[in-house]
């Protein structure tokens, strides 16, 4: 394992866990966030879009390059918003859910004025009526084409949904899997996130138990190929104990047919009042593009936790291909990590019963 390098304090610290990070044209961007307050309203979603601070660091040269306070997009009403990379560039897209998911407006950045400027209106199969009355409506990041310009977007509306956004012609187009979000048990699958692979989404995600309980045995999978949809148990390599930790991010690593997955906090089960550790392990599920992936710990780690008082991991991130991992702390700031794709040892369980 390699040792985590500091490159510095970061300019913006976060005490809710909002903050969001993306890694675009080797640099890497942070965007605080904060709940919307409009005519005596706070609405539930936080949002960067209403002017808030960002930074950008230079990855080539770990240099911080721009720190500010963005404009005010003047987006009206309780809209939320997902920022995200195609093809070297930028995107913020804006979109409704309450009781439907409804795509609004996308938004580029513009690297030279470093600011979101508005690119186009969604056009084609923007909208998509809820289940239910009341219902707020799930859309999560399914991952990017760069070859077709597609980003990919997952509705848990009416089933499940998979959403195709053109990001040159700004035509949303709607493929229907009739897939109903539940596990092998037959759990209702709470989707967290998802990876784009070989015309294959891939969802993880987690059913409800004491808090939201991670699902790592298995994955529901999107095959453009055949527009079928199916869940896809995954085998451990070695014997490794899963954990019930969340995923902080993954990135498809085509070459190795495989993805690259970091986890997090715990989201399940009871704190006794004590803070949740920040899980440290890098996992490598492989053979991904076959109906038999399996999980690999690595021996590669994150560095998170801590003994100073509020020094949280804010936010974690990897380059696009895999060789290193970029995560911020509240006090010790931002730190740069190799990854080496190792084995780690396997557990050993020969005292438990």
């Amino acid at each position: 394992m390699s040792a985590p390098v500091n490159i510095g304090k970061l300019p913006i610290t976060d005490e809710h866990d909002r903050m969001i990070s993306v890694i675009c044209d080797n640099k890497l961007y942070i965007f605080d966030r904060k709940h919307k307050k409009e005519d005596g309203k706070v609405y539930s979603t936080a949002v960067f879009y209403s002017g808030l601070p960002f930074a950008a660091y230079d990855l080539l040269t770990n240099k911080l390059l721009h720190h500010g306070v963005h404009k005010d997009l003047k987006i009206v009403g309780d809209i939320s918003e997902m920022i995200f990379a195609v093809n070297d560039n930028m995107f913020l897209l804006t979109y409704s859910s309450h009781e439907c998911t409804d795509l609004k407006e996308v938004y580029k950045f513009d690297k030279e004025s470093n600011e979101f400027n508005h690119l186009f209106k969604v056009t084609g199969e923007t909208k998509y009526p809820g289940s239910y009355e009341n219902q707020t409506c799930q859309l999560i990041m399914g991952g990017v084409d760069n070859q077709t310009s597609n980003a990919y977007f997952i509705s848990d509306t009416d089933s499940s949904v998979v959403i195709a956004l053109n990001m040159l012609d700004g035509k949303a187009t709607k493929f229907t899997f009739e897939a109903e979000n539940k596990d092998e048990q037959g759990m209702y699958l709470v989707m967290t996130n998802a990876c784009y692979h070989d015309n294959k989404i891939d969802v993880f995600g987690g059913v409800h138990g004491c808090g939201l309980m991670p699902v790592h045995d298995s994955v529901f999978r999107f095959d453009f190929k055949t527009m079928k949809h199916s869940v896809i148990p995954i085998s451990l390599a070695d014997n490794y104990n899963l954990g019930m930790s969340s995923i902080a991010f993954m990135i498809c690593l085509p070459e190795k047919d495989a993805i690259l997955v970091a986890r997090n906090y715990e989201t399940c089960g009871m704190d006794m009042g004590t803070p949740r550790p920040w899980d440290e392990k890098l996992w490598l599920l492989s053979d991904v593009s076959t109906s038999h992936p399996k999980w690999t710990r690595l021996n590669s780690r994150l560095s998170g936790n801590s003994d100073l008082p509020n020094n949280r991991v804010i936010f974690a991130n990897c380059d696009p291909a895999g060789k290193f991992v970029i995560y911020g702390k509240n006090q010790e700031g931002l730190f740069i990590e190799k990854v080496s794709c190792e084995p780690d040892q396997p557990d050993n369980f020969e005292n438990y019963e």
